[in-house]
């Protein structure tokens, strides 16, 4: 049985669901399909992000994924959900180059 605390997102929105994807290390195409919806409804989702929230099914959606995820893909959405020190314009799910 898995003992990772359950974690609740209250709101989705796209950046949420940019993360999801992100903790999940899929494509957006693997991930939508996942969701069963258009990789440009990803992307639109991804591109909107804090600005959009999924219709009301389409956070269910999320909500059942993100319950049903491992609890090392939870781990990673917690941390790259939580709010990080970030210079500004500087995207957290985003590797930066090498020096």
């Amino acid at each position: 049985m898995d003992s990772a605390p359950p974690l609740t997102v209250s709101q989705w929105t796209g950046a949420e669901a940019r993360v999801l994807r992100a903790a999940k290390r899929m494509s957006v195409r693997s991930f939508a399909a996942h969701l069963g919806v258009a990789a440009r409804t990803v992307s639109y989702w991804e591109s909107e992000g804090q600005r959009i929230t999924p219709r009301p099914d389409m956070q269910a959606i999320l909500d059942q994924v993100l319950e049903s995820a491992t609890a090392e893909v939870r781990y990673r959405f917690a941390l790259l959900a939580a709010p990080t020190a970030q210079p500004m314009g500087q995207d957290p799910l985003r590797h930066s180059d090498p020096p």
